[in-house]
């Protein structure tokens, strides 16, 4: 399992968690498409990767989005919620 967020808070809007699974016995074939850091990669490339992985019935996802507002209301609470803990929380499911 490969888990990443984009975005640290509610000022430049939603966290985003991307989560992505698949049996152990996939490791070798995932490593034959050149996976790297998007920032790292063309639009094209991401776009070629996520077809790749859509096309393949032992390969899952999952998408979390957290609103801004939902962000804030936890990190202002009375007893606030850090980024990390809302990272795990979202994390964990």
């Amino acid at each position: 399992m490969g888990i990443d967020e984009a975005g640290r808070g509610p000022v430049l809007g939603p966290m985003v968690y991307g989560c992505l699974y698949c049996p152990l016995s996939y490791k070798k074939t995932l490593a034959t498409l050149s996976f790297a850091d998007s920032k790292t990669l063309k639009e094209e490339k991401r776009e070629e990767l996520f077809e790749a992985l859509k096309g393949n019935d032992s390969i899952g996802w999952a998408v979390d989005v957290i609103d801004p507002k939902e962000l804030s209301a936890k990190m202002l609470k009375k007893n606030k919620i850090n980024l990390n803990e809302i990272s795990h929380d979202s994390a964990m499911g």
